[in-house]
């Protein structure tokens, strides 16, 4: 007879499949956005005819896989739809692979390559001189490549400006306060009596806004941690101002998704071209400064926001879809692509900005070899940072886990 233990943990990997097969739709304008971003690494590679090994969508296992065109370019689609990648054939690499398949012979074992069965390798030869190689091509064609991901998701959140725009841009009213959209029943506010659509005025003494009303509130809720804090909330938006105590845990969180309090939705509508795009500029420019703003805020540790990963990205895809309000799709996919090209654009290893920022430091060094040791030292930090990047990635994707099946951490904990 299985145990409770076993039981409960089935439903918990039951809800995270469920919740994972409910938001399709926002998994698919994921894979699209991942698709967008690795399209124009490819684009800006093959339009310089550069040698190109493989285009994926997603990461691990393959799904679906097909080679083709006069380039023999692989074409995949991958298990996990976290992301995606464009490889390069590398001279390096095919040094490793030659010096991994003497030494095996030698020891009369098979290679990595044959263990495997992959083949793909030996329908791409090359020189070490090849000029259509990647990494054979002037700074300034390689930083093209580099950059591509990240100007695509610019250029795709603008046309989904424009597509917001045709439709009518969301303009609301707001009132003051904020709504609580969703509540952990794990959390403290569960706990308080706090149920979806109450709205809360007050945090303390501290009245909340009608604008930035939500990060009136995250900020407030979050600077005082394990403390009790009274709540002015009007339960459903409507009667008088009821209290309400919570005791934000020690990361200054009361387990709620919040929105903003509309009082009315309006919709910004042009009648011509220009005015159409006009609205989609307007749009654009207070997505692009409110992302580079919330990313600049964690950074100096000025705000309480976390990082929303990709299960939270895909509910919030799939709750805007089913809204059935076009205009707030294209708008959602825009921030898709702008936070895409905001996250990319980090000097971290791994990213396409910290690949920029080496093909500088290459290029202002003046010389294609860097000395033995400053080479030894970028690899050691590269994979120090790549380490950490890991664990910031798994940390945000638990942490996600937790904020849509809130039962599946504690279960994992026992």
């Amino acid at each position: 007879r299985r145990s409770r233990r076993d039981l409960s943990a089935n439903v918990g990997l039951e809800d995270v499949a469920g919740k994972f097969a409910s938001n399709s739709a926002g998994w698919l304008l994921i894979s699209l956005a991942v698709a967008f971003h690795e399209g124009g690494h490819f684009y800006t590679a093959l339009s310089q005819s550069m040698r190109i090994k493989e285009y994926a969508i997603g990461f691990g296992p393959k799904v679906l896989s097909r080679k083709g065109g006069e380039r023999n370019i692989t074409y995949s689609l991958r298990a996990l739809p976290f992301g995606g990648f464009v490889s390069f054939p590398s001279v390096r690499g095919a040094e490793e692979d030659e010096r991994e398949e003497e030494e095996s012979n030698a020891k009369g074992e098979l290679s990595s390559k044959d263990r495997s069965g992959d083949e793909e390798d030996d329908d791409m030869k090359f020189e070490s001189d090849d000029p259509d190689l990647l990494e054979n091509r002037p700074i300034p064609q390689q930083v093209l490549v580099a950059l591509g991901g990240i100007l695509a998701n610019l250029m795709i959140g603008y046309f989904a400006c424009i597509g917001a725009a045709l439709g009518g841009i969301p303009d609301p009213i707001l009132a003051d306060g904020i709504v609580i959209q969703g509540v952990d029943p794990t959390g403290s506010a569960s706990k308080a009596g706090l149920e979806k659509d109450d709205v809360v005025l007050r945090v303390g003494d501290i009245r909340i806004p009608a604008q930035d009303g939500v990060k009136a509130f995250v900020n407030e809720i979050g600077s005082k941690p394990e403390e009790t804090i009274e709540l002015s909330i009007r339960k459903h938006g409507e009667g008088e101002p009821i209290t309400k105590a919570v005791t934000p845990n020690k990361d200054g969180r009361i387990m709620v998704q919040v929105k903003p309090n509309v009082a009315e939705m309006n919709r910004k509508t042009a009648d011509d071209v220009g005015g159409v795009l006009n609205l989609a500029s307007s749009e654009y420019n207070r997505l692009l400064y409110d992302i580079v703003d919330g990313y600049s805020s964690v950074v100096k540790g000025s705000s309480k926001a976390e990082f929303a990963g990709p299960l939270s990205m895909a509910q919030m895809g799939s709750n805007t879809v089913s809204t059935g309000d076009v205009a707030e799709t294209f708008l959602f996919f825009a921030a898709l692509n702008l936070n895409l090209a905001a996250a990319n654009a980090l000097p971290i290893p791994g990213l396409d900005g910290a690949r920029v920022v080496s093909l500088l430091a290459l290029a202002l060094y003046g010389k294609r070899e860097i000395p033995e040791k400053a080479q030894q030292t970028i690899e050691i930090v590269t994979e120090i940072s790549g380490l950490l990047l890991v664990i910031l990635v798994a940390n945000v994707l638990f942490a996600d886990i937790g904020r849509v099946v809130p039962s599946l951490p504690a279960l994992l904990k026992n």
